[in-house]
């Protein structure tokens, strides 16, 4: 069975990525752009007024529905990581056909790549490095079909 490895380490490191920009988006507070100025009149007696800034994470603004958008990128980014390595790893019995590797990787990389064009102007560029990975795995695996560079 042939495989190759930069297409597992791609889908690993887009994985990575996903990971780290879904985390990103929920905890940190400056990721997204729910910041907040008030100004606050001066006393009566002619005080200046007072600018209060502050800012909220995507889940303190959205709840924890905000995980459903954010999970997805990372369950295909999974998914084409464990079809990658289930290629080469386990009994030979076990192992993925080359064929149905790269029917799970075109999709998951076309998929992804919709997800960060669909919403490029909010969360979706912090998944597009994800997805260029996604797409560079899945090329990486079909080059590998036609010229067996690794052999296993």
């Amino acid at each position: 069975m042939r495989y190759h490895r930069t297409a597992e380490i791609m889908s690993g490191m887009s994985l990575v990525i996903a990971l780290a920009a879904s985390l990103w988006l929920t905890l940190w507070p400056y990721s997204y752009s729910y910041e907040s100025v008030s100004v606050t009149s001066g006393a009566p007696a002619g005080g200046a007024p007072r600018v209060i800034r502050g800012s909220a994470s995507l889940i303190e603004v959205n709840g924890a529905m905000a995980f459903v958008p954010l999970s997805a990128p990372v369950v295909l980014a999974a998914l084409a990581f464990g079809c990658a390595v289930r290629a080469r790893c386990g009994a030979q019995a076990q192992r993925l056909n080359p064929v149905v590797r790269r029917l799970v990787l075109w999709p998951v990389a076309i998929l992804l790549s919709g997800f960060s064009g669909a919403a490029g102007f909010s969360i979706g560029a912090f998944y597009m490095p994800a997805a260029v990975l996604s797409l560079t795995a899945a090329v990486a695996s079909a080059r590998a079909g036609r010229s067996g560079e690794k052999v296993t």
